[in-house]
């Protein structure tokens, strides 16, 4: 309940913001069927704390890295395969020390592939197809 009252005190329509006709928990509560705060405001421009008001994604050092990979990873890699696996973690099995209790490991299937359509595409692969995954070190499906 506390954090409730410092994000609305905090918030655009709070205490903070517009001192004592701001809303309250308290206020809030007594408001019945809600309340009308008028149209959606645009604010994001407004909450980006960067001098040109836009979201930056990565530094300069990143990206310059990132253009660098497809040329690292071609030299790496034997040729043979046009496609780099990424490997992602599910909060069901963290570090597989998960997958020995049945509880974590029931439900759907999450062994997927994803792939972007194109590449599906190139392969004559569709949406919900078993695929078999192959490098250089072995093959799983």
């Amino acid at each position: 309940m506390r954090l409730t009252a410092l994000s609305l005190a905090a918030g655009p329509y709070g205490m903070l913001m517009r001192v004592r006709k701001g809303l309250t928990v308290r206020k809030v509560r007594a408001m019945r069927g809600g309340a009308d705060l008028g149209p959606l405001q645009p604010r994001l421009a407004q909450l980006i704390g960067t001098r040109d008001r836009t979201v930056h994604l990565a530094p300069p050092e990143f990206l310059d890295a990132v253009r660098a990979l497809p040329r690292e990873a071609a030299d790496a890699g034997s040729g043979e395969y046009d496609l780099h696996l990424i490997g992602r973690r599910h909060l069901r099995s963290i570090n597989s020390w998960l997958h020995n209790v049945p509880a974590m490991v029931k439900g759907r299937d999450r062994c997927t592939a994803l792939m972007h359509p194109d590449d599906a595409a190139r392969r004559g692969l569709a949406d919900g197809e078993q695929v078999t995954v192959a490098s250089r070190t072995g093959r799983s499906w």
